[in-house]
């Protein structure tokens, strides 16, 4: 599976690797972002649907960080509706390889 190699959210490149199973297990996790070197792990060798979850999980983390999403749990919810349907929408525009990896996996 060819994952996408970089997205940008909001003004940031992020880096998406492929992240070895083993390597995945040992952290008990199948995604990670990381805010320090903007770059999303994405465990392969699972379904592609999985993975696809996966990939969209970890944007939305990363979306939630570029948009710094705080306050009280009622306002955490309708900002972060907000802020991630405004970072997609962007991922989605300015990442068009995105959505077609995302449309040729879930073909599968």
């Amino acid at each position: 599976m060819n994952l996408p190699e970089l997205i940008r959210i909001g003004p940031y490149d992020i880096k998406i690797l492929p992240w070895e199973i083993g390597e995945a297990n040992g952290e008990q996790s199948y995604g990670q972002f990381n805010p320090n070197t903007m770059t999303i792990k994405v465990a392969t060798g699972y379904q592609p649907a999985f993975i696809v979850d996966t990939l969209l999980h970890e944007i939305l983390h990363a979306a939630s960080y570029v948009g710094n999403i705080g306050g009280t749990e009622e306002e955490n919810e309708e900002t972060y509706c907000t802020v991630l349907a405004t970072q997609l929408t962007q991922v989605f525009r300015d990442n068009p390889q995105l959505l077609k990896f995302i449309t040729q996996q879930l073909k599968k």
